[in-house]
């Protein structure tokens, strides 16, 4: 029997990134199965990257040097970091059965393609908020099965696209039980890992971003100092702190400011990272870079995309937690709740988008929202958690398990009895490979040797005489032969930039003529018939580097 042949566009399965793990795992799990044909489209790799030869499915690289004589073209539109510029080629080089794409809504790939009769098309998307971009709903109708990284999320898209969309279920990322579970005896840890073992830790561990609530974090927490004095629990006060794995210094909040205006500096500690030793240790903040402590170099900085800890090391950091606590305006998942949960730490998040969905998983809780607001630059609604119950809540907890010690050990195996319920690979593998297995490709799915089915393109010369409406229409039935989309938003939405005379594009206003659009038209109908050509050996598929590169590895 011939195995069904699977083309996954990731970031790349090496990278150490939260797509990156993704797609590891899935495509591992399906590769090891036996029952696949698996290839990769890895979009921030090159041929060079020494990371990629260890890895035992097809891989095309998407990437390309800068020194590349091609380097102008990758960087001439942006989808092209996404794989925009190579996908056409890698499936005809590859003709694959499904097509899969598990990143954000602007970087879905296979949509609108020449070749999209011939492969089966699933995506999970990140949705993090509501209400979803009508080009995006739009999108979702049109692919043939749809994930979620989450219940809420895939709730969000069957209900914002009046449940036309071809959903599934979700298929969660999910943690290693070997690595990420509770500590034996969390006081001796926490001096294992250099802290006070008597102390009470509340935790966050997120990057520094606008969506992330810091300034509302350190508000809270000045605010639970303030309660635990009033009510003359001062060694709660004195014995309680607050601990930040995140960056600094990074896109938004300015973290020592923060600090002071709170007068906590004595009261929070940070993650640092050793660039020389690449060892970690917590400190109390100590600016953007400072000495460490093992190897005594000024090379420590706080964590960030190009250095951080390994699973082991966060591990190891969840694992002196008393509580783990996630803000955040909004979020498509929120991972280091489940990876805190599984070590034991009882989580607190704000119930909103996908984290209302996951605390809930994990027998944590939901903290109150107080404000929502709707966000310009996204059109979407915001979040705001409620930071006095916050600090109520905090308070709560820790005099209750000091209190009674027997309710955190309940706490800690409820907890991670959640993650083992919902957020194990093994379960999230599973859903994918009985998809791919059972899935029934229809139409020309498959079907790569089908007879050509070339555009009839039918140039009409006097369309500038045409309104606007007959413009369109000519566009799509003469030229694309795609009549299904007058009536939908691509076809709507370029009759108003028409009518509007211009394409707005957040703050700028590009002019539009009517022959910059005819010309993009006639370009795509080329593009159509050449796949076509292509696909049925009319004429050849130029070799290049990256497909001798994918087709010599398996060799």
């Amino acid at each position: 029997m011939t195995k069904r042949k699977i083309l996954f566009v990731s970031e790349c399965t090496a990278s150490n990134t939260g797509f990156g793990k993704y797609y590891k795992e899935i495509i591992n799990h399906l590769h090891n199965t036996g029952k696949f044909e698996i290839a990769e489209l890895a979009c921030y790799v090159n041929i060079d990257d020494p990371r990629l030869y260890s890895t035992p499915w097809k891989l095309y690289c998407n990437a390309v040097k800068p020194d590349d004589p091609r380097a102008k073209d990758y960087h001439s539109n942006p989808s092209n970091f996404f794989g925009e510029w190579r996908f056409e080629k890698v499936l005809l080089d590859y003709k694959s059965d499904f097509c899969v794409d598990c990143r954000d809504f602007w970087m879905l790939q296979g949509r609108d393609s020449p070749l999209r009769p011939y492969y089966h098309l699933s995506w999970m998307p990140t949705c993090d908020s509501s209400p979803i971009k009508e080009e995006w709903i739009q999108h979702l109708t049109e692919i043939d099965s749809i994930f979620a990284y989450n219940d809420w999320s895939l709730q969000t898209m069957i209900d914002e696209s009046g449940g036309k969309i071809k959903s599934i279920c979700s298929a969660p990322p999910a943690i290693d039980p070997t690595i990420f579970f509770p500590a034996s005896n969390k006081q001796e840890h926490k001096q294992k890992m250099g802290f006070d073992p008597n102390i009470n830790l509340i935790g966050m561990v997120a990057r520094n971003q606008v969506r992330k609530l810091y300034p509302d974090l350190f508000i809270a927490f000045n605010k639970f100092l303030n309660q635990c004095l009033k009510l003359e629990h001062n060694d709660l006060a004195q014995n309680t702190f607050l601990f930040c794995h995140t960056s600094y210094p990074d896109a938004v909040w300015d973290l020592p400011l923060l600090l002071k205006e709170q007068n906590i500096s004595h009261k929070v500690y940070f993650s640092y990272v050793c660039r020389s030793c690449h060892k970690w240790f917590s400190s109390l903040f100590c600016d953007a870079r400072t000495f460490c402590p093992h190897c005594h170099n000024l090379t420590a900085v706080m964590p960030n995309v190009e250095v951080g800890v390994d699973e082991r090391q966060l591990a190891d950091i969840y694992k002196c937690l008393d509580i783990y606590t996630q803000l955040s305006i909004a979020g498509g998942f929120e991972m280091p709740i489940v990876e805190a949960a599984a070590c034991g730490c009882y989580c607190m998040a704000s119930d909103n988008t996908a984290m209302s969905d996951v605390i809930r998983k994990v027998n944590g809780l939901p903290l109150k929202l107080a404000h929502t607001f709707r966000e310009l630059g996204t059109g979407a609604y915001r979040h705001y958690t409620d930071i006095e119950n916050l600090a109520h809540r905090w308070h709560i907890y820790l005099t209750a398990i000091k209190a009674f010690p027997e309710q955190k050990i309940k706490q800690e195996k409820e907890t991670v009895e959640g993650v083992l319920k919902h957020y194990t690979w093994q379960n999230t593998c599973k859903i994918w490979e009985n998809y791919f297995e059972n899935c029934e490709l229809t139409g020309l799915q498959g079907k790569w040797n089908s007879p050509p089915r070339m555009i009839n393109v039918r140039i009409n010369k006097d369309f500038e005489k045409m309104s606007n409406i007959q413009f369109v229409e000519y566009l799509y039935r003469d030229i694309l032969n795609k009549p299904e989309k007058l009536n939908k938003y691509d076809g709507l939405q370029l009759l108003s930039i028409l009518n509007y005379g211009a394409e707005i594009d957040g703050r700028k206003v590009i002019p539009v003529t009517r022959k910059m659009v005819h010309d993009k038209f006639i370009k795509l109908a080329v593009m159509y018939n050449q796949c076509e050509e292509i696909r049925c050996g009319i004429s050849q598929l130029p070799r290049e580097d990256f497909l001798d590169y994918a087709n010599i590895r398996m060799q």
